[in-house]
Parts: structure tokens; C-alpha cells; sequence
């Protein structure tokens, strides 16, 4: 059905699936998501395959029988510890004789970029976004198309990632029967519906705080300065919280679901949690300003680590828009002010935009409706054979294919 999309979010603590709606005169809409446990994913890495796709088949089949489709292809996010970005600079003559530069010299130029990044076997570009252009020497030039020239020089910021985490991930898609149309780091596509284009112009960051590891996207004057991943997130508190009341995982998330806090000077001893709302039988009492000091240290430590990148070269100067939050962890109270003190920046939640969320606001993931509103701005969405486009990205082709990516 052309006008729906479908994308994937594959996280270390879930995965989540959303089927979005293109409406004549309105916003997109969501029709279906679904959420699974991420079984077979450690800190944003496969580590079992067959696993993953189970969990991949159980959210997608979720949210295509609310939507009332056939999910066969997806557009799909990713995050994992072996994301790595670095500088390049590739340098062309400028091919008409009137030395008017056309997109076709841009294109040379960040492959030119691309071919002198030193290359490593074992690991695979994924995106190279273009950061500034100079033509004949005078610079940062956002856009050089129409401009006259015989020289264009282009520094660009390539994102990449291992090789084998990449093609596990792949494999694990097949397995769930689901095509690639095409898959993005997720700070990358999240700029489009959490960040406006005045924050990008201003200089903010993009921090996503997922459960085992964290990602971040760092944009100023329109451009992508740096992109990464910090390899701690939301469960380094849950396992903390499960050692401290002596209970299994699952319950220590379930606690800071519903009781976590990163303010723990908002409350006294006698405020207790009682664990028989999580366990049958249980009769211990916790103190919910211990487990508000447990996550509080954990996430100083998302923090110390966030702000090795933001302060580097004195970034944190030059991103009036300060730092703004996406993922679970950034839902928790007091995270905000918390943040804004460690960071030493504003600090925001994100708020989704130019997405109808409606029924499903609490149970969708910003990268999961991000990525399917690229798919259904990008390709118009899904055919009636599930392949939008002429020749569509099954795995095969897709694992050498490079993705520029225009903020």
C-alpha cells in the first residue's frame, strides 16, 4: 500500500516497530506499532541472531496487525558500541569548462573524501555527511551548487561501524523475513523529529539514552560536527537496583519504571517501595531515596562520559541550543535539571513533531517513528509487493553501499 511505512528501532532493551499513515492535508499518522524484548542484543551489539529476529518478527507482526498490513520491508535504525566517526577531506577539479560546479562535482568530492579515509577490513562506512565545501580555497560553504569555480574541496564526517556487527544485524532481519529498505544511525534520523532547524543553526546535541549504551548526534550552523556512542545506559542503574534489592532483572526495571527517580533529596527514609506490587509473597520495604542515589550515580556516569565529546575543543561554547534527551532514561523525574547541572548546558526533553502519535504516544520510540517518516518521505512508502523502489536493498546488495547523509 503506497502512502505506509514501516520502521524499526532495534535497541538493547527493545524492539520497536511503527507503521505510519501519510493523510491528504494533515500530518502523518501512526496505524500499528508493536514492542518486543531485545533478546539476543548486548549493549547495541547481536550476539544472537536467531534471537534478535524472533524479537524483530514478534514487534513487527504486533504492529502490522493493528495496522492492518503486511510488513515486508522496513526502514531501519541502529546504535551499537562499534560506531565510530572521523574527518576526511577529498579535493576535485570542478568539471565544466565555465567552472560552474553541479552536483555532480559534490558527489566526486565526497567520494574523493571517502577514498582517502584510511580504510580498515574489519569495519564498514555507513554514512558520510558532508560538513562544509570550499571552493578555490575560500571556505565553509554550505552549498557550492551554481557556484564558479576550478577547485571544490569537501570535509566530511564519516560515520562507521564493525563489519560483522553490521551483517549479524542484517541477518538477523532476514531471518525475520523483513527487507532492508534502507537503515541510519539513529541520532542521525532522530534530528528530524526532535530538533528544529534553528537548534541545528545554534549548536545543540542530540543525546539518546538507550538501555546499553548511549548515542549522540552534535549539529551546529546546519552541519554534523561529531556522532557517536558512549557505552553505558539505562540498565548499568537496573543492575545495580537488582543487586541492591536482591531481585531479578526484569523487576528492578519494572521499579524504576514506576518508582525511579534521579532525585533523591526529594524524599525521606520512611518513603518506602514495598516489592510484593512486583514479587508474590515478597514483604521487603526499599527506600525510594536509596533507589533514587543508585540511579543518580549511574546516570552521572552517562553524563561524565556525554560531556568527553561535547567539551572537546570547547564544543560546549559554541551550542547556545544546549543538550537535548531522547530515550527511555530521559523520561525519569528530575533527569533535566540533573542533566543541566553535569552538563553544564540547557537541557530538554525532546518532544516528537510532524507525527500524529494518538493512541500510541507511551508506546513508541522516537528513532521507530523518526525512521518510518524518512521511509515515507524518501520513497512513499510500501507498494502492494512490499518493494518501494526499482531495485530494492535486500541485504546482499546493501551491506557495501554507502549512504550520504544531508542533515
Amino acid at each position: 500500500m503506497r502512502g505506509v511505512s514501516a520502521g524499526i528501532d532495534i535497541g538493547t532493551g527493545t524492539v520497536t516497530t511503527v507503521v505510519l499513515s501519510r493523510n491528504k492535508g494533515d500530518l502523518p499518522s501512526i496505524l500499528g506499532a508493536g514492542q518486543a524484548r531485545s533478546d539476543g542484543v548486548r549493549k547495541g551489539t547481536v550476539v544472537d541472531h536467531e534471537a534478535l529476529a524472533a524479537a524483530i518478527k514478534k514487534s513487527a507482526l504486533a504492529a502490522a496487525k493493528e495496522a492492518n498490513v503486511s510488513i515486508k520491508e522496513a526502514a531501519v535504525t541502529f546504535s551499537g558500541a562499534s560506531i565510530r566517526s572521523s574527518l576526511s577531506r577529498g579535493v576535485v577539479a570542478v568539471s565544466r569548462a565555465d567552472g560552474e560546479i553541479t552536483q555532480d562535482d559534490v558527489r566526486r568530492s565526497l567520494q574523493a573524501a571517502e577514498s582517502l579515509h584510511l580504510k580498515n577490513a574489519n569495519r564498514e562506512i555507513v554514512h558520510l555527511s558532508p560538513r562544509a565545501f570550499w571552493v578555490d580555497g575560500e571556505g565553509d560553504i554550505k552549498d557550492p551548487v551554481g557556484m564558479v569555480g576550478m577547485r571544490l574541496e569537501t570535509e566530511a564526517l564519516i560515520i562507521e561501524g564493525d563489519k560483522r556487527a553490521l551483517q549479524n544485524l542484517g541477518k538477523s532481519l532476514d531471518g525475520a523475513g523483513i527487507s532492508i529498505w534502507d537503515w541510519i544511525f539513529s541520532p542521525l534520523v532522530c534530528s528530524r523529529v526532535v530538533l528544529t532547524k534553528e537548534q541545528r543553526e545554534l549548536g545543540v546535541m542530540l543525546l539518546d539514552i538507550g538501555a546499553g549504551n548511549s548515542s549522540y548526534g552534535i549539529w551546529r550552523e546546519g552541519s554534523l560536527l561529531d556522532a557517536g556512542v558512549i557505552p553505558v545506559g539505562g540498565d548499568l542503574a537496573t543492575h545495580d537496583i537488582a543487586v541492591m534489592l536482591k531481585t531479578k532483572v526484569e523487576v528492578a526495571e519494572a521499579i524504576k519504571r514506576k518508582y525511579g527517580h534521579v532525585s533523591p533529596e526529594s524524599f525521606s527514609r520512611g518513603d518506602v517501595i514495598k516489592l510484593a506490587e512486583f514479587v508474590e509473597n515478597d514483604t521487603e520495604t526499599y527506600s525510594r531515596k536509596e533507589l533514587g542515589e543508585v540511579i543518580k550515580a549511574r546516570m552521572a556516569d552517562v553524563f561524565e562520559l556525554a560531556a568527553e565529546p561535547l567539551h572537546k575543543g570547547g564544543r560546549s561554547l559554541l551550542l547556545p541550543a544546549g543538550v537535548v534527551l531522547i530515550g527511555r532514561a530521559a523520561m525519569l523525574p528530575g533527569i533535566r535539571e540533573f542533566a543541566k547541572r553535569e552538563l553544564r548546558l540547557p537541557v530538554e526533553r525532546a518532544k516528537i513533531s510532524g507525527v500524529d502519535l494518538g493512541k500510541f504516544a507511551e508506546l513508541v520510540s522516537a528513532p521507530a517513528v523518526a525512521v518510518s517518516l524518512w521511509f515515507l518521505q524518501e520513497s512513499g512508502g510500501i507498494s502492494e509487493s512490499g518493494i518501494s523502489r526499482p531495485f530494492a536493498k535486500t541485504w546482499p546488495l546493501f551491506k557495501n553501499f554507502l549512504k550520504v547523509f544531508l542533515p
